[in-house]
């Protein structure tokens, strides 16, 4: 295996920690790609909203994601909003992309006490983001992965076993 891996999903749903343990099992390099973005504009993407605005943001997202591409070897973690941007979902579905699905309590259970997370006003509020984003995770992404009651380990072995299986159908 070469290819890189991207990883998406709303928040909540353990992208960073999985893309950690995916590239830890496969000796790959892991990228979060909101880190990226900050250690190549020098600022936080707090910063970069507060000060530019959320388009700004987002063509820098679509910026690195590009960046990223021709790469080998990388896990990358994406934030939850990339596919708001119609060209990064074209980009994720020409890559090898893996949408990590929970239930939406499961998500706000996680996510619904984190100040660092400015789109958590309310219940309603993230259920409506939720289901608004669903379907474009599922457009952006190649394999869909089914996690509720999975471990971090299962869900990890079941992405490299997608993974060895599109390789070897590849090579024939």
């Amino acid at each position: 295996m070469s290819e890189n891996i991207y990883l998406i999903g709303f928040m909540g749903s353990g992208k960073s920690t999985l893309g950690k343990e995916i590239a830890t099992t496969l000796d790959y390099n892991w990228v979060d790609l909101d880190h990226y973005i900050e250690a190549h504009q020098k600022t936080t993407i707090k910063e970069l909203f507060d000060r530019f605005g959320e388009s700004t943001f987002r063509k820098l997202e679509t910026s690195s994601l590009k960046d990223l591409i021709p790469k080998r070897q990388l896990v990358v973690s994406t934030g939850g909003g990339i596919i708001v941007t119609p060209e990064n979902i074209s980009l994720l579905k020409s890559q090898t992309t893996f949408y990590l699905k929970w239930h939406f309590d499961t998500l706000y259970n996680r996510v619904c006490d984190d100040k660092n997370r400015p789109l958590v006003k309310s219940y309603e509020q993230l259920l409506a983001l939720y289901n608004k984003r669903e379907q474009l995770y599922k457009e952006a992404c190649t394999k869909v992965i089914a996690c509720e009651g999975k471990s971090i380990e299962v869900i990890t072995q079941e992405i490299i076993r997608l993974m060895e299986v599109e390789d070897e159908n590849s090579s024939y």
